[in-house]
């Protein structure tokens, strides 16, 4: 068989170590590193075995495995692939032999394996036959042929196997075992062969079952356990305390193990799979206490204490959990409380340790309809379901308590600002936050968490930080304070070293060597162990040359060809750290050649340099290709010849014609045969054998960490980390609660906003059981689901308005209206329109402290004013409509109510014993709310509801207002004597209401002088309105009632007798603002005296005139007697 660029094979090593004398050997490969991409098959190269040394290789990974198997196989130094041929030489079917018996493949946790038979192409093989001494070459073609055999037992424990090609050792399968050859290579003749053949040699697949010879023996015990979620899922993550007794446990003191952490081996888990720990280098036959630290992310922390007895010793893990404890140290001796589950995938029977999802967290705000800027309402009450199997109904109400104040404790003892604290040491903290009924939910964060790890208040002290200073511990409130800030407790921690007493290295489960060989590509891993086993977590790696290999607590991931130390460090006592030099090789077919090219010392040549290459024996190829960067300026390709000559020269590119560097005289450079690697130096100079000088880099050094100062979180990042993040780091609360069901309370502070911490995935329903006061009930029942991520999504017909994390729901606050209207005159009603400035009272029925008893009404609101503005934005009062003589009350509480007038405009009359009754319910009504027309006493002393008879709306809830009525009088006196009042005089008089434009007809009026008076005009009709009689009982003096509002004119229509008719015309009128006063008459004396003038009209027949012009002629006739003596006498 011919090897070369075209038909190459790719190879992995395993190196057991100069010098190495362990009886057992473990090596560990990647199964992504198991393929023979862009190679005709995989080959292996197994070197530095002790003879009679087992070798164990761990394939690591959980994906599908497959590759084309190679042809060849080297057992230290001798190629063996053809071992079993009877023509083999001694070496080959010694090594042969040791390899098939020696090797166990361990594909752990593969699914499923395929290895495919070996691949030769046109031109690289010949096949033969051999009949009766003589022998015919064929050329040989195969993709798929079972005679290229896998060397060693093969074990897949967990999954299938499916086999092409012959194997030499034993094979275990966990599931499916499969041989398949699908493909005929070749129809052997009669006399040639055995007819149709998957294989070129006429050699189909066997089984040739060499057992493997490996043994391990352990007298130390090793226990083991699954961390899941409450599904059998395992979960990665999480950190564990392993103790020798309970009170330890509990305690969390004298840990054998304080740390362990998932997938790392330095903290004490040997198992390499997410959510699967094992510990080893226990005693046997002893009880060991294990405690989760810290939980998976998202996952509530298990607060029970597990024991397994190590019954078995040696390989077997003791898995079972014989016990659980309490964080109290009380037995748990009920076992469905454990929180065991049965592992997804696993064994049967193969239990799991739960974990809680801590769940998705829901916010909600309650505000009033129509307010833009979501203003919360406080008081509002909810009922929360869980639906489905194993839901529930909880009511949450409104949380308003701010946080004042959060304290740190230490075994309910308060600590200080600092503390001192020992590497591996680990203990729990409490916030205690105030006042004792505000949210007592805290994030926890370390400033360095790398040094000290902190989870729901669980300190694990890894080790000390690198920058030797001190790690400050931050225990900040969820909720805020009044101001809107949240609050910190912090503590200082002074970590104090641990001395180091030793430090192991190993390779492969023994003390590693000083030397190891490694491949690109190909990782190994180291562990490093102190004592005392706190220290673990203070190791830390270091390459000496990470261009040539990197590390990562002890994984090393060679990168290219060189040599690099590893260091296992602890503490500063450079005499017991740990190193082991790694060699670096190429992964390359052991019979290719690698040249090397340095374009920039040879031709000043920056960019990346082409081969264009021929080997001895075939043409060249077609044309340059690209060489791979090596190391600071140098190139490398790798040519697959079979150890035959090469010649060669270095183009710019892929044309052949762009020389970039020849040998001398622009001829060729060539290599002979047998060389593995060939470095040019210059145009006349090529050294074999090696490989160049590259320049090495130490590892940079581990930056410094930034010393932490305390901070005061601002109002601005306060209003900013409202937002559901911030709430869903919170621990589970579970106050006053079960395991199977957590009491769920408002974790938010702020006025109408909820945030209900860590529910579980699920469908909910959330619906209103209490407004808040002055609001009606939302009727809506509001959906949402919380998936396995914690991702809250409101579903259903109506969803609340969200304000990011926050669903604002809305309410309607109550309302109640009714009109006023100026009603006219009472038995003469009309509507003239909105009456503005009404006053009322409001009272509330407040029910009997003691059942049975009477109830009251009490004053609910002392006064309401009329608002009458252009903007409701303008009514400050209790009326909240702007418009004049309309009112409406809004945000009064749920209840029964009743409205009295307590004052009208002028003008108008106040109903006297009138009371409105209505009720609000916490529904809202589908109509406006209608009120009921009673009297002071018409309500149930026990209930307060109505018990009259006025039909249920009057109106509409109109209030009617009647206008007053005014009154004049006047009096008919002598124009000689004010004081002498005139009976018997008539009158007339004609009224123009207000806003009339014409005036009414002329009515009479006579001098009533009678008791009662009303004295209507004789002979007139009835309907002579009634305020147009004189109601005033003495005679000269006179009174109208009733008016209306308007004007009036009077005219004097007949005088008393013996006097003179006035000959004016007297107006006067009434309005709203005189009808309680005197109204003045105009043209009427003061006290409205309308005065007549004597005179001798003569009297009506059968009066009594005759008398007094007899005496008044006695009088006229005296007086003039009078005056002539009193002349007579001064002539004298």
């Amino acid at each position: 068989m011919t090897f070369d660029a075209n038909n190459k094979e790719k190879m992995i090593i395993f190196d057991g170590g100069q010098n190495n004398q362990n009886s057992t050997i473990v090596f560990n490969v990647n199964a992504s590193d198991l393929n023979s991409k862009d190679a005709n098959g995989l080959v292996f190269k197994f070197q530095n075995i002790k003879p009679g040394a087992s070798v164990v290789v761990n394939v690591k990974g959980d994906q599908e495995v497959e590759f084309h198997n190679g042809w060849r196989f080297w057992w230290n130094g001798t190629e063996i692939g053809n071992g079993y041929y009877r023509g083999a030489s001694e070496a080959e079917k010694k090594g042969y032999d040791q390899a098939s018996q020696a090797i166990l493949w361990n594909f752990q946790n593969t699914p499923k394996l395929t290895i495919r038979g070996g691949v030769l192409k046109n031109g690289q093989a010949l096949r033969w036959a051999n009949t009766g001494g003589s022998s015919t070459d064929v050329a040989a073609v195969v993709d798929d042929d079972p005679a290229a055999a896998m060397i060693g037992s093969i074990l897949v424990p967990r999954g299938s196997f499916e086999d092409h090609v012959t194997t030499n050792g034993r094979v275990w399968v966990g599931l499916d075992f499969m041989m398949y050859n699908p493909t005929k290579a070749v129809d052997f003749p009669a006399g040639i062969g055995e007819g149709a053949s998957s294989s070129v040699i006429d050699m189909d697949q066997e089984r040739h079952n060499f057992p493997w010879k490996g043994s391990l023996r352990s007298e130390c015990s090793a226990i083991a356990w699954n961390k899941t979620d409450e599904s059998g899922n395992l979960l990665g993550g999480s950190t564990w305390g392993v103790y020798k007794s309970v009170q330890d446990a509990i305690k969390e003191e004298n840990a054998l193990y304080p740390a362990v952490k998932d997938n790392d081996i330095p903290s004490g888990d040997w198992n390499p799979k997410d959510g699967e720990f094992r510990v080893g280098s226990l005693q046997p036959n002893a009880r060991y206490y294990i405690k989760e630290m810290t939980a998976p992310e998202g996952y509530v922390k298990s607060d029970l204490i597990y024991v397994i007895k190590t019954t078995e010793k040696g390989s077997v893990s003791n898995k079972d959990i014989i016990a659980v404890y309490n964080t109290d140290g009380t037995a748990n001796t009920d076992s469905n409380s454990w929180k065991l589950t049965d592992v997804v995938g696993g064994e049967s029977g193969t239990k799991g340790i739960a974990n809680t999802r801590k769940g998705g967290s829901v916010q909600w705000g309650k505000y009033a309809d129509g307010d833009n800027s979501h203003k919360g309402l406080a008081g509002s009450e909810w009922t929360l379901t869980k639906t489905g199997e194993g839901g529930w109904s909880q009511l949450i109400t409104d949380n308003t308590k701010a946080v004042e104040s959060v304290s740190l404790y230490k075994d309910n003892q308060a600590v200080g600002e600092s503390m001192t604290v020992t590497e591996g040491e680990t203990f729990n903290l409490t916030a205690k936050v105030m006042p004792e009924d505000a949210t007592q939910d805290v994030n926890w964060s370390s400033s360095d968490p790398d040094a000290v790890e902190v989870q729901d208040g669980h300190i694990t002290v890894r080790h000390t930080p690198t920058n030797g200073q001190t790690v400050v511990i931050t225990a900040t409130t969820v909720d805020t304070n009044a101001s809107g800030d949240r609050i910190e407790a912090h503590v200082t921690l002074t970590i104090q070293e641990t001395a180091l007493q030793e430090l192991t290295l190993q390779y492969n489960g023994q003390t590693a060597p000083s030397e190891i060989s490694a491949t690109v590509g190909n990782k190994l891993t180291l562990t490093a162990t102190a004592t005392p086993a706190t220290l673990n977590n203070s190791i830390t790696w270091e390459s000496t040359d990470t261009s040539v290999a990197t590390v990562d607590r002890g994984v090393v991931t060679p990168l290219k060809a060189g040599e690099t130390t590893i260091w296992a460090k602890c503490k500063s006592d450079r005499s017991k750290w740990k190193s082991v030099v790694i060699k670096v090789n190429e992964a390359v077919d052991p019979n290719a050649t690698v040249i090397y090219f340095n374009p920039k010392s040879t031709v000043s040549y920056s960019g990346t340099p082409y081969i264009y290459y021929g080997v001895d024996g075939s043409s060249w190829i077609s044309e340059p290709v690209q060489m791979t960067p090596y190391c600071g300026d140098w190139y490398a390709y790798t040519i697959s010849l079979d150890k035959k000559k090469v010649s060669f020269y270095f183009t710019k590119s892929t044309d052949k014609t762009s020389r970039l560097y020849t040998a001398t005289n622009n001829t060729n450079f060539a290599v002979g045969p047998n060389v593995s690697s060939a470095v040019v130096v210059n145009y006349e100079t090529i050294t074999t054998g090696g490989k160049p000088t590259c320049p090495t880099s130490r590892a940079a050094a581990a930056p410094q960490a930034t010393a932490v100062q305390n901070t005061t979180v601002s109002v601005e990042e306060a209003d900013a980390a409202a937002s559901l993040q911030v709430f869903r780091r919170a621990r589970l609360q579970a106050r006053g609660t079960t395991a199977e069901q957590p009491t769920y309370k408002d974790s938010n502070s702020a006025v109408g906003q909820f945030t209900i911490l860590n529910l579980p995935a699920g469908t909910y329903t959330l619906k209103e059981t209490t407004a808040p006061d002055g609001y009606y009930l939302n009727p809506t029942e509001y959906t949402f689901t919380i998936d396995d991520t914690g991702k809250v999504t409101w579903t259903g017909g109506r969803t609340p308005s969200l304000v990011g994390d926050m669903g604002w729901i809305a309410d309607v606050p109550t309302e109640f209206s009714w009109d006023k209207i100026d009603a006219g005159y009472e038995g003469n009603e009309s509507e003239n329109g909105p009456l503005v400035g009404t006053k009322w009272r409001l009272e509330k029925f407040k029910a009997a402290a003691t059942e049975g008893g009477d109830g009251v009404y009490e004053t609910n609101i002392a006064e309401i004013e009329d608002c009458n503005t252009e903007l409701a934005t303008d009514c400050v009062g209790n009326d909240q409509d702007p418009t004049g003589g309309s009112f409406t009350l809004k945000k009064l509480t749920a209840g029964k109510y009743r409205l009295v007038e307590t004052y009208a405009p002028t003008g108008y009359e106040v109903p006297e014993n009138v009371y409105y009754y209505f009720e609000l319910d916490a529904q809202a009504p589908d109509t406006a709310v209608t009120w009921n027309k009673g009297t002071l006493d018409t309500w149930d002393k026990q209930t307060g509801s109505f018990t009259g008879t006025s039909e249920k709306s009057v109106n509409g809830n109109v209030v009617p207002n009647y206008r007053e009525t005014g009154s004049v009088n006047w009096s008919k006196v002598n124009s000689e004597n004010a004081n002498q009042f005139l009976r018997g005089s008539e009158w007339k008089v004609r009224f123009k209401a207000e806003g009339a434009e014409n005036f009414s007809e002329w009515y009479q009026v006579l001098d009533c002088a009678t008791t009662p008076a009303q004295c209507a005009v004789p002979g007139k009709p009835d309907n002579q309105p009634t305020w147009t009689y004189d109601h005033h009982p003495s005679a000269g003096v006179f009174q109208m009632q009733n008016l209306q509002w308007g004007d009036y004119e009077l005219v004097e229509t007949k005088a008393p007798d013996g006097f003179y008719p006035s000959d004016k015309t007297y107006t006067f009128t009434v309005s709203k603002d005189n009808v309680e006063k005197n109204i003045a008459i105009q043209g009427a004396e003061n006290g409205n005296k309308i005065p007549n003038t004597p005179g001798f009209e003569l009297p009506e027949t059968g009066g009594e005139g005759n008398t007094l012009i007899v005496l008044v002629g006695f009088a006229l006739t005296a007086i003039s007697m009078l005056g002539y003596a009193i002349a007579t006498r001064k002539r004298v």
